[in-house]
This record gives C-alpha cells, structure tokens and sequence, in this order.
C-alpha cells in the first residue's frame, strides 16, 4: 500500500476546498462588517493574523480589529467579526468543532 506523503496540506482536496471556503467566507463578511460599521464608534485598526480550528482543520484567515472608545479614557480592542459570529476568542475553535469534541 502506498503511503500518502502529507506537506501541510490535505491529502483530501474537498477538505482543503472547505477550508478556503471558510477563509473566504470570514475575509468578506469582515469586509462587510468594516463597510457597515458605525465609523464614529469603531475605529478601524487595521488587519490582524489569526486562525480558527474546524472540522477541517485549522483556517488562517484576517480580520481587522477596532478601536472603541468607552468614556473619557477608556479605549478596548474589539473584532467585529468575532461579536457578530459569537466566535469565543480564547482558543477559536468552530462550534461544529466544539460538538464533536464533547459528543466524544
């Protein structure tokens, strides 16, 4: 039997198909959430690296971070994306990926 030799990437092309899929689908929601924003609250501070574990594997994928202000001094960090996705920012791991964690 032949051994199928792995280089970070799936053996499989329908996983890394889902993957790109994934990427895609953050980058233009985050693209969107930028457009739509209430651009006096949130302050655009660029684009941020950061990875999210699925089902498929891990996704590397960018989203842009926000400035906002609280009260007189008072600044946070916020991702949109991560608000509107519910996406828990310790760890980012899909909820697909949750369930099959502790339904084993």
């Amino acid at each position: 039997m032949a051994k199928i030799k792995r280089r970070g990437r799936s053996p499989f092309p329908i996983i890394q198909i889902c993957r790109e899929f994934t990427k895609e689908f953050l980058e233009r929601y985050d693209k969107q959430l930028k457009e739509q924003r209430d651009k006096a609250r949130y302050r655009d501070k660029g684009l941020r690296h950061t990875t999210i574990k699925t089902i498929f594997g891990e996704v590397d994928y960018r989203r842009t971070v926000y400035e906002v202000q609280d009260g007189i001094n008072e600044k946070r960090f916020v991702y949109l994306l991560d608000e509107n996705l519910e996406l828990d920012p310790v760890g980012l791991i899909s909820t697909n990926m949750v369930e099959l964690i502790t339904e084993n």
